[in-house]
């Protein structure tokens, strides 16, 4: 699992880097993030001796750094990095210089006794003091501690109803270790806990005092606040936080757009009407189970998505809180499933939405549909800094399963030159070139062709990019989640603007990647034309369709004299319903001049 660090100065540092990052990161730390600590770090302090290094290690299994020369100046380049990545997490201090801090405990900011009532409401809704806390620990002489498990990787630490605790220590180290002890033997012995070792005990309570820096932002807060924690442990093994508020908690919940919480933890976000949902608007139940999409006098009515715990989807219309018309299964064993519904009762089988499509490839039907004499919103490009950094490669043959899809490639971490390009109207992009490319001269040419394109696509599509990453090599381009992944060595160069239409569209419109585009309206769409843009969109129906969709819409929408006309009358007649749903959306299709 562990490697010498790529960028140590030398042997005798390497091992010591590897004692120190052992002593003060859990393994899973070391699992998800290595990069960071084994890479990153030791690369850093290679050039940068005496600088402060921050890293977050984010709920979701990614992680970043940041550095600088203080405090100050590393945790906004941390911080920096983890909003451009949507990293759910905290910048914390790694080390400064050769010193590692990661893990050290923030000394006494609240002292139990001081807070007693905060504390003692703190104490009974996170479920962390046992019993006879209050009549036992707190009178117990010095050293003293409490431990509680908490799950690894989670940004608001979730904390199960299991501790450790010692009192009456000759030392402070000892106190911590008894009690790390005892909580351990809890955690292993737990049998609700299948996955305890994904879980760690942590030390939160030292004499009177919360030191872990978490507990003590919960502990402030609850002086001001009225949140509290619920515990879960049957269902999800951690707990989640609710409001002990219920009813119309924000907004209007009568005639307007409100946010309402019933007792049992329902909750409701979007347009009232006369009391009840009607219009637009999102239900969360308690078991995790969510509907998006349209109601009417309080029941779901009209187009609407509902997402299960397993993954899948009915996507399709609701009349009068009942399944009605197409419904659209998509996630589940069987993949891709259309049935025909009547007021809740499921009818005929429509297939798996297989059915015809107009291109074999479509991006590479007719490469000229945007071409380098287009105009470009690009203002400039700015070299940023030389960064270690861990990005999607797809030359890599590891392969993984996602949606039922393989996907080839992998995480690798390399030296990128980073740049910020700026468009009209301020937007901006990161752009991450591979240093492969070896110099900051020929990265930034690299960058220069691939971003004016960028420039060419449709404000909609562009402002929903923040991140490109360019690698050599022959391998395919990626898209999502507002990110591009780009390999120079693709060999259908004359396609590469119809490439960044297609990544450009995944990358902003995806409903997986929080994108534009509806999915329950675009599910209503496909079954309403009963064909596919392309052998792709085919394939991939709930992946592929948007992306391969959207190059064409723009094609016969705002370059129909970029296409021949065999191929216009081909899209029109296929996929009307979809191209009306893109012209529904008014979106901003600048420097493009379109007609719909």
């Amino acid at each position: 699992m562990f490697s010498t660090p790529l960028f140590a100065a030398d042997d005798d540092h390497a091992q010591i880097l590897k004692e120190l990052l052992i002593d003060h990161l859990s393994e899973k730390e070391l699992e998800v993030c290595g990069w960071v600590f084994n890479d990153a770090y030791p690369y850093t302090l290679q050039k940068f001796p005496n600088n402060h290094f921050y890293a977050v290690v984010g709920s979701d299994g990614r992680c970043e750094y940041g550095y600088g020369s203080d405090e100050e100046s590393a945790f906004n380049n941390c911080e920096k990095w983890k909003k451009e990545n949507s990293i759910p997490g905290t910048c914390k201090p790694f080390a400064i210089g050769k010193e590692i801090v990661w893990g050290k405990e923030v000394e006494v900011k609240i002292d139990i006794y001081e807070n007693m009532d905060a504390i003692k409401e703190f104490c009974e809704i996170t479920k962390i003091c046992i019993e006879d806390f209050f009549s036992t620990y707190l009178k117990a002489e010095e050293h003293k501690a409490i431990a509680v498990v908490r799950k690894l990787g989670s940004e608001n630490e979730y904390f199960l109803n299991l501790d450790g605790w010692h009192t009456g220590a000759s030392s402070r180290e000892i106190a911590n270790t008894k009690a790390l002890e005892q909580c351990e033997e809890k955690k292993i012995g737990f049998k609700d806990l299948q996955d305890y070792e994904n879980y760690e005990c942590k030390i939160i309570i030292y004499n009177n005092a919360i030191i872990n820096e978490n507990y003590v932002a919960w502990a402030e807060k609850l002086l001001k606040s009225n949140i509290v924690w619920e515990e879960s442990i049957k269902n999800t093994g951690k707990s989640s936080v609710v409001s002990n508020k219920s009813g119309c908690i924000q907004g209007n919940c009568e005639n307007g757009q409100g946010t309402f919480i019933w007792d049992n933890g329902d909750q409701y976000v979007g347009a009232w009407k006369d009391g009840k949902p009607h219009g637009k608007g999102t239900f969360d139940w308690r078991n995790r189970t969510k509907f998006v999409g349209e109601w009417r006098d309080g029941k779901k009515h009209g187009y609407g998505t509902h997402s299960f715990q397993d993954g899948s989807n009915h996507i399709g219309k609701w009349k009068n809180g009942k399944k009605h018309g197409w419904i659209m299964s998509t996630g589940g064993n069987m993949g891709v499933q259309v049935y025909e519904w009547k007021d809740g009762v499921r009818g005929e089988w429509f297939g798996n939405l297989n059915w015809e499509y107009v291109f074999k490839d479509s991006h590479y039907t007719d490469g000229d549909i945007i071409t380098n004499k287009d105009p470009t919103t690009l203002q400039n490009l700015v070299f940023v800094e030389e960064k270690l950094m861990e990005t999607f490669d797809r030359r890599f043959k590891s392969t993984q399963l996602i949606k039922g899809r393989i996907i080839h490639g992998k995480m690798n971490v390399a030296k990128h030159f980073v740049f910020k390009a700026t468009f009209e109207n301020d937007h901006k992009v990161t752009v991450a070139v591979n240093a492969e490319f070896k110099t900051k001269g020929k990265a930034e040419k690299t960058a220069l062709k691939y971003i004016k394109i960028v420039g060419q696509l449709p404000t909609f599509l562009r402002e929903g990019i923040n991140f490109i990453v360019i690698h050599k090599g022959k391998a395919n381009w990626g898209g999502g989640a507002r990110k591009i992944y780009i390999h120079t060595g693709d060999l259908n160069h004359k396609f590469n603007e119809e490439t960044m239409v297609h990544e450009a569209g995944h990358a902003a419109l995806d409903w997986n990647g929080l994108g534009l585009v509806n999915h329950a309206e675009w599910g209503a769409m496909q079954l309403a034309d009963k064909k596919f843009i392309s052998e792709y969109a085919q394939q991939y129906p709930d992946q592929e369709d948007v992306a391969e969709t959207i190059l064409w819409w723009i094609a016969v929408r705002c370059k129909p004299d970029k296409i021949s006309k065999k191929n216009y009358k081909k899209v029109l007649e296929a996929i009307p319903n979809r191209l009306k749903y893109f012209d529904e959306q008014n979106y901003d299709t600048y420097p493009l001049v379109c007609n719909f």
